[in-house]
């Protein structure tokens, strides 16, 4: 509660206001009481009141809600309370013979009218337009001549015609009965400011009581001593204390907003006007001095109340041009708003409680079908789907039980074709609105939009190309698979497989985008079949693919992954291009409970294990393959450490002889890990490694300028000059960006001649992607010679000897072996042979093993062979003797390929 509200609650000064008068009329009413007693105390009541009064306008001032203006405001009018109050106390000592109380009385009297002035000077007021000054202007003279006539006749002219003042006397009372006029007639005008209405009107008539009582001492028929001079003030005092009470209970603003829709009025000029005409009536058509001053005032009042009519008149005309205008904007806003609502796709539907429509716009008509007469009174029950009618009845009825209440919800209609359409309605009660008096319910269709945000969800969950499941997806279903379940074992199983295409990359650059995405969209086909209809396939992204698959045993699971395994063993038909496609599968077992980024790991780990043991195969996780997969991972820093450390990675040789003389023309570089540890590890542990890790880029670097660098040091020496250096490039690194820019610096640094270099790279690696075939043009313009290795294995595709610049095809062992067995088995190596010989390319044999093996070859038609056969590889100086022994075959060293082609490589290639 605030100080004001506590302070306005008090009934003390109240009392006490209405005490004071009675007190006065009792000390006027004692029997006996000589004159100037019974005048002393009714002086001494009366500052008693002024002193109230002071201390109820400075709680105002103090207390009141407001702008500072209006508490200033207040604590003015406290101070002249207490200026009164002595001026009152003056007068009480004035009824005993004392030096210079009259003057003492005026001069007090005159500090009080000043500081009332100050106050209402500075009454707080709203701004005022140019009409409102002139009217508060006019009914301001008209309040001060009507004032100024009755100070004259009942005052003024008494002092005029008594005993003889002195002028500054007279000049003081004039002034000071003007200035009370003009306190009187500014509080009495004042309107719609901070100050509460009703509290001016009381402090106006206590100011207008408390000046009366002044101006009647001066009556030459009131006596002192008289009980009405000293009950003025305490009467005044009521109302002033009335007034700052009610000051004190007013909130800012409200009081405010309530009127000021109203012109600001006043009865006080009125009141002057009639006043006057009283006292014409009273005195008569007096053609003395007096009677011509009252009739010319009245005249004057005459004159102003004919100008305020005159500008009211002129204000009302303004006010109705104003409303013509104001009432054609509001029909404009009519027509404008009917408009919209007869064209707006929007249902706009007023109903009862009870459901009958009593107005329905356009819209709805359009939605159901139903012609406009027929809408009146309808009930829109029976077009809502029967499982959605609940929902709407319990809406209406809680919205129809809250007046004001809104509700939104959701609900189907069945259109004027049958078909149901979504609406989204908010329904309002405005049943106690006297123009509506219904419910009204605004509703959209929302059926497109509720389509899109399903196609949107379905875009977010899906992949685009395939429409299987995506990886957020499959998450959620993971999590959902996984989440703690009852007592049934099985179903609380759950598998997921990842599954990887084999050699994707190859397919998609080399036969296009559209043959890739047509292989995706094949494999989806391919996976979907295989599981069942609660399982889901997804699709994770590039061509990795994965299944999830619930309520399986583990060897159920298995039994799905062997399905799809079958059936990829099938060509897939994509453009016109039989396509054989293998897939790298890794399989892993969970249980409701367990968490499922543990569960992809395991797949992934396995997933890797079966790249590990070749193409077209799945693996099954177990603690084995996560101990392995430590070990690559600790394999992989020491390989790091190794690359840093001088003396643990080097090199062997393995010589590429001619047929059937055995002469070495080459040698091709392998790389050999010597830990410090682990003693020797083979490249088949260590380089899938460096695959998986990146590390062979770095590592195929080393290889490249160690075995630039011995191939050089062979070139210096006459024995060993002829001798080519052969060096396996993975596609990782064929892909890297400078690759045949970085293989012409390391020629120039170590001196190597490019046309005793051959980059070796399998099929895979050249359709891996455009860039590999374009870094092989780059090698071949060096003059470095580029050989296919494991021909035969891979894509095999004719096409690439084509597009590709190959000096060399290296043929797979596993063709090697089959030469000495059946027609059958040698076909192959029979039919490399006769490509090469078409395309004027070397061929060389991998692995060869045995003497029969060589010989066969030979006959065949191969010129250069390589295996075990010949030479197991070797160190620099293991392998030196033997590169010397074939120093005396000159025609053979000048060009090891010219006894098989003539031409050397073709201008095909060159120019490639």
């Amino acid at each position: 509660m605030s100080v004001a509200t506590q302070l306005e609650r008090r009934r003390l000064p109240v009392v006490l206001s209405a005490v004071l008068p009675a007190l006065a009329g009792g000390v006027a009413a004692v029997p006996g009481l000589p004159a100037p007693y019974r005048a002393l105390g009714g002086w001494l009541v009366a500052a008693l009141a002024a002193l109230l009064a002071a201390r109820l306008f400075g709680q105002a001032g103090a207390y009141a809600e407001g702008p500072a203006l209006l508490r200033r405001y207040w604590r003015r009018l406290s101070a002249a309370s207490v200026i009164v109050a002595v001026g009152l106390a003056v007068c009480a000592a004035g009824e005993f013979p004392l030096p210079y109380v009259r003057e003492a009385r005026l001069g007090v009297f005159a500090l009080a009218v000043l500081m009332l002035c100050v106050a209402v000077w500075g009454l707080p007021a709203t701004p005022r337009a140019g009409y409102d000054w002139l009217t508060f202007g006019l009914d301001s003279v008209t309040v001060l001549v009507a004032a100024a006539l009755f100070a004259w006749h009942f005052t003024l002219r008494h002092l005029l015609d008594g005993p003889a003042l002195s002028r500054p006397t007279l000049v003081s009372v004039v002034a000071l009965a003007a200035l009370s006029v003009y306190v009187v007639a500014k509080v009495g005008l004042a309107w719609a400011g901070p100050v509460d209405q009703l509290a001016n009107a009381l402090l106006g008539l206590g100011l207008l009581a408390g000046i009366l009582s002044g101006a009647l001492l001066k009556l030459p028929y009131v006596t002192p001593g008289t009980p009405l001079l000293h009950l003025g003030i305490p009467l005044a005092t009521v109302l002033w204390v009335l007034a700052a009470r009610r000051q004190l209970r007013v909130i800012p603003g409200r009081h405010h907003r309530k009127h000021s829709a109203h012109r600001p009025f006043s009865l006080l000029p009125y009141s002057g006007v009639i006043a006057v005409g009283g006292l014409l009536l009273i005195e008569g058509a007096d053609s003395g001095r007096e009677g011509r001053i009252i009739v010319t005032g009245a005249v004057i009042l005459v004159t102003l109340v004919l100008v305020r009519q005159l500008a009211a008149f002129y204000e009302n005309a303004r006010l109705l041009r104003q409303l013509d205008a104001s009432m054609q904007e509001v029909r404009n806003h009519e027509r404008r708003f009917r408009s919209m609502v007869q064209q707006a796709s929007d249902i706009i539907v007023i109903t009862s409680p009870t459901g009958e429509v009593s107005y329905a716009s356009p819209a709805l008509r359009q939605l159901i079908g139903v012609e406009p007469d027929e809408t009146a009174g309808l009930n829109l029950s029976r077009y809502f789907h029967p499982d959605d009618l609940e929902t709407v009845n319990q809406q209406a009825q809680e919205v129809a039980s809250v007046p004001g209440s809104v509700a939104t919800y959701r609900a189907r209609i069945a259109d004027a074709q049958g078909a149901y359409r979504w609406l989204e309605i908010v329904s309002t009660n405005l049943l106690a609105d006297p123009s509506v008096r219904g419910i009204v319910s605004n509703a959209r269709d929302i059926t497109d939009m509720l389509r899109y945000q399903q196609q949107l969800t379905h875009q977010a969950t899906h992949d685009e190309l395939t429409k299987l499941p995506n990886r957020a997806l499959l998450l959620d279903r993971l999590e959902r698979a996984l989440a703690p379940r009852g007592t049934d074992v099985n179903a609380g199983q759950i598998s997921v497989a990842l599954v990887d295409l084999d050699d994707f990359k190859a397919f998609n650059d080399r036969l296009g985008h559209a043959v890739g995405d047509g292989l995706l969209v094949g494999m989806g086909r391919i996976l979907s079949r295989a599981v069942g209809p609660h399982d889901t396939v997804a699709r994770l992204g590039g061509d990795e693919f994965a299944v999830l698959m619930t309520g399986v045993t583990p060897d159920k699971a298995a039994e799905i992954i062997n399905k799809i395994i079958v059936a990829l063993e099938t060509p897939m038909i994509v453009d016109g291009y039989e396509l054989l496609v293998g897939a790298s599968i890794g399989l892993a077992h969970g249980q409701a409970g367990e968490d499922p980024a543990e569960l992809l790991r395991r797949a992934d780990v396995a997933l890797y294990a079966a790249k590990d043991h070749g193409k077209g195969r799945y693996a099954a996780y177990d603690l084995e393959l996560d101990r392995r997969s430590v070990q690559h991972a600790e394999l992989g820093a020491e390989l790091r450490q190794a690359l840093g450390t001088h003396g643990q990675l080097h090199l062997v040789y393995q010589p590429i002889v001619t047929l059937p003389e055995g002469q070495i023309t080459g040698v091709e570089a392998l790389i050999r890990w010597q830990h410090p540890q682990r003693g020797l590890i083979p490249p088949s542990e260590f380089i899938p490694v460096a695959e998986r890790t990146g590390l062979i880029v770095p590592l195929g670097r080393w290889i490249m300028r160690e075995a630039a660098a011995q191939a050089a040091a062979w070139a210096d020496d006459p024995a060993t000059a002829s001798i080519t250096m052969s060096v396996n490039v993975s596609a990782r690194q064929l892909r890297e960006p400078g690759f045949p820019e970085e293989l012409a610096a390391v020629l120039h640094e170590t001196g190597l001649e490019p046309s005793r270099f051959t980059v070796e790279v399998t099929e895979t690696a050249v359709f891996d992607s455009d860039a590999a075939l374009t870094a092989l043009r780059g090698i071949h313009r060096l003059g470095a010679r580029v050989a296919l290795d494991d021909f035969g294995t891979g894509h095999s595709s004719l096409g690439l000897l084509r597009t590709c610049p190959v000096d060399i095809l290296k043929v797979d062992k596993s063709f090697v072996d089959g030469v000495t067995g059946t027609a059958e088995q040698a076909a192959i190596a029979i039919s490399l042979i006769q490509i090469t010989s078409t395309l004027r390319l070397a061929a060389v044999a991998e692995g060869v093993e045995t003497a029969e093996q060589a010989e066969v070859l030979h006959r065949l038609g191969y010129r250069l062979a390589q295996g075990f056969y010949f030479s197991r590889p070797a160190s620099p100086g293991q392998i030196y003797p033997l590169l010397t022994r074939a120093a005396h075959a000159q025609e053979v060293a000048a060009d090891p390929y010219r006894g098989v082609h003539p031409d050397g490589p073709s201008a095909r290639h060159r120019a490639a």
